[in-house]
């Protein structure tokens, strides 16, 4: 690898998810006063950080991806990650501070938002995630754009073949399920069965404050163990009926968070996310305006900064810290460079497509590759479809979620594009796309909505996130990680390299953008010496 072919940059950043996308602009627009990076770019002739943003492909946003269907240029399809939550009320936002890195994004970037969600307005809160009532907060909407849907009172629930109207479903002996009498109070808990179980676990779980969480997560114990070393599917095994869990697994839109994950870190997760007394707001542009928008504006200050099509093959350390990266380019080239800074802004999967590298090999690295194992990515299926009539309509369902146990497990109604008839439909939100070849999509939406007057689709859509360089769509902490550590270490995992890791899987807020801005955040502020972005 000849020195005078090596790009020479003070900081490298691979990975053109929301994260990189983030770190850039910031990066860009930073005051360096104090910062360690001030010397860096004292010795540019324009005084300036030379900054590169590597991806693989040329589009940016990671597990962030939006698009349009025919005949629907106003609204966003988002196969991806969906939105970002904000504080229902003032004394809401003083227990919960809500996704406050992305909400000020939206802002600075002037994008303008719909709400979709208040989580514990609904019937039904472990649903909060995706149902909710409708009302506009905080930013204003395009001319055009419409509220999300939320559920209504004769929204289907289709669970172990009985139909049920959201109406219906809190009343005595309608579930299908044998639940004990302090289960069937807990249907009307502010955070549901869930949070019934929690509270015996954790005293008063389920009114701690995101503060105590950060806290709880280290500290709370089970049985004479530390919550963060079961799996919280144990847990919720040890406190509920076999029913009452089943009916937890079976209204939880990705229940691999009521399974497998860190218990403790589950736990915080959603009381201070999912289930907290939050919004959901979406983009009117699409979610991924947000990462678009971000490299645009890092690309008008470093206009030479932005490398699409380049895959990280091969990086490995100087001995003043810097980083030597190897990269495959489109049509079989390649690119070579020398970082005083890298910044590793990918997910589980992605890092271990390069741990074969000597950056990753010897007693240095062992640390880092037994952190690398410290998430579990996690798998979600999508599928859309537009029809010519919003045809829910017809069973007296204004828009909004349907719930069943068949393969589909959720569908929604979401909008209709304005002066026109063609309407968006989520066919199927699951864990995963497989589920046998006598699986038919249309049929089940016809059995959830309990009829035939469903006309063909006009598009159908479909996304897995699932292997690859995402690993899948969201990644959690595995039981028995001191997850706080991990989070940290891996901010700067290799004594003596400037080698750092940002991005969602090894956040405190996973499944998120929210988490990936704050190791960033993190990274910019703690390690670089950076004064915080406003929002913080």
């Amino acid at each position: 690898m000849a020195e005078t072919d090596m790009d020479d940059l003070d900081v490298a950043i691979v990975g053109g998810g929301p994260a990189g996308c983030y770190l850039a602009w910031r990066l860009a627009n930073a005051d360096l006063a104090g910062s360690p990076l001030a010397d860096l770019a004292a010795r540019r002739p324009d005084g300036k950080l030379k900054i590169r943003l590597y991806q693989l492909d040329d589009r940016v946003g990671g597990r962030i991806e939006s698009i349009r269907m025919d005949g629907m240029p106003d609204i966003a399809v988002e196969l991806g990650a969906e939105g970002y939550l904000v504080p229902s009320s003032p004394d809401t936002a003083r227990q919960y501070p809500g996704h406050v890195l992305v909400a000020s994004l939206v802002e600075e970037l002037g994008l303008p938002a719909i709400a979709g969600l208040s989580a514990r307005s609904a019937p039904s809160p472990l649903l909060a995630r995706l149902f909710g009532e409708r009302r506009i907060l905080p930013h204003e909407p395009s001319a055009e754009a419409e509220p999300v849907p939320g559920l209504g009172p004769n929204n289907p629930w289709l669970l172990r073949d009985h139909h049920i109207l959201t109406c219906d479903l809190t009343k005595p002996g309608v579930l299908p399920y044998k639940l004990t009498q302090e289960e069937e109070s807990a249907l009307n808990h502010p955070c549901g069965l869930f949070g019934y179980a929690c509270d015996q676990v954790v005293p008063e779980a389920t009114a701690c404050s995101y503060v105590d969480w950060q806290e709880l997560r280290k500290t709370a114990e089970w049985k004479g163990r530390p919550l963060y070393t079961y799996e919280i599917g144990e847990v919720l095994r040890d406190v509920l009926s076999k029913d009452g869990y089943q009916f937890l697994l079976d209204t939880a839109c990705v229940p691999e968070m009521y399974t497998v994950m860190n218990a403790a870190d589950a736990m915080a997760l959603l009381f201070c996310n999912d289930l907290a007394p939050m919004t959901l707001m979406h983009v009117d542009a699409g979610y991924q305006a947000i990462p678009n928008m971000l490299r645009d504006r890092f690309v008008m200050k470093h206009q030479d900064g932005w490398r699409p099509h380049h895959r990280l093959a091969w990086v490995d350390s100087t001995q003043d810290g810097s980083t030597l990266l190897r990269f495959e380019t489109r049509g079989g080239g390649a690119a070579v460079a020398r970082a005083a800074h890298l910044v590793l802004a990918m997910p589980r999967a992605a890092l271990e497509q390069i741990a074969s590298s000597p950056l990753f090999q010897g007693d240095a690295a062992r640390a880092l590759r037994q952190d690398l194992c410290a998430v579990q990515p996690h798998p979600i299926y999508r599928q859309y479809a537009s029809y010519e009539i919003p045809w829910w309509q017809r069973v007296d369902v204004e828009g909004g979620p349907g719930f069943t146990t068949l393969p589909i497990r959720v569908s929604y109604a979401l909008g209709t594009q304005p002066n026109t008839q063609t309407s968006l439909f989520l066919v199927s939100f699951r864990p995963r796309k497989d589920v046998g070849p006598w699986h038919d999509p249309q049929r089940e939406v016809k059995r959830l909505f309990n009829t035939e007057a469903i006309p063909p689709p006009l598009q159908e859509v479909e996304k897995t996130w699932d292997g690859g360089v995402e690993g899948g769509a969201w990644n959690g902490w595995r039981p028995g990680v001191r997850s706080w550590e991990v989070t940290r270490r891996m901010l700067k995992p290799i004594e003596g390299v400037n080698l750092h890791v940002c991005g969602e899987a090894y956040s405190d807020t996973q499944g998120w953008t929210e988490g990936a801005l704050r190791t960033c955040e993190e990274l910019l502020t703690s390690q670089w010496k950076l004064a915080p972005w406003k929002a913080t």
